[in-house]
C-alpha cells in the first residue's frame, strides 16, 4: 500500500515563476503580483485562493488603469491547472473546481487593479477529483434532559 503522507503530516508549497515578457513597462504595468494559495481542509477539501494585481503605467495614448486591467483580466482566467502535486495525477483534462468568490479592488487615484478569486475543490480518497462538487455541512444536536 502506498501511503499518503498528506493526511498526516502538515505541508506547504511555494512557486515563484516568471517567464521573459510576461510583464514589462512596455505592457503598461509595473508591481505585478500573481500568487496561487492552496490550503487542504479536513475531507480533502482543497481551498484554492488566486491574486493576481498591478499598477497601470501611462504608455502613450493608453490609460494606465485600463494597462493594469488587462494585465489582471488576462492572467484570472479560473483554476484550471489543479495542483499535480496535491492530487498525485495529471490524468484527465476535465476536473472540477467550484469558484466561491471573486473579489475586485479598483484604486483609480494609483491606477491599482486587483482580483482575488477563492475557489474549492474535492479530492477523492485514491486521489483522484470528483466533479459533483463540494458539500459542506454544519450538524448541531442538542439534548435537553428536562424536555
Amino acid at each position: 500500500n502506498d501511503s499518503d503522507l498528506t493526511t498526516v503530516l502538515p505541508y506547504s508549497a511555494s512557486f515563484i515563476c516568471y517567464e521573459s515578457g510576461d510583464f514589462s513597462e512596455f505592457m503598461g504595468i509595473t508591481e505585478p503580483v500573481d500568487t496561487w494559495s492552496y490550503n487542504q481542509t479536513d475531507g480533502k477539501i482543497t481551498n484554492v485562493t488566486h491574486t493576481v494585481s498591478a499598477k497601470g503605467l501611462k504608455i502613450g495614448p493608453s490609460d494606465p488603469l485600463q494597462n493594469a486591467i488587462d494585465f489582471v483580466t488576462g492572467r484570472a482566467t479560473g483554476c484550471r491547472n489543479i495542483s499535480t502535486f496535491q492530487t498525485g495525477s495529471d490524468i484527465g483534462s476535465d476536473k472540477k473546481t467550484f469558484l466561491v468568490s471573486r473579489l475586485e479592488d479598483i484604486n483609480k487615484k494609483s491606477n491599482i487593479y486587483k482580483i482575488t478569486e477563492n475557489y474549492k475543490y474535492n479530492t477523492y480518497e485514491e486521489g483522484s477529483l470528483t466533479d459533483k462538487g463540494v458539500f459542506t455541512s454544519d450538524v448541531q444536536i442538542a439534548f435537553d434532559k428536562d424536555a
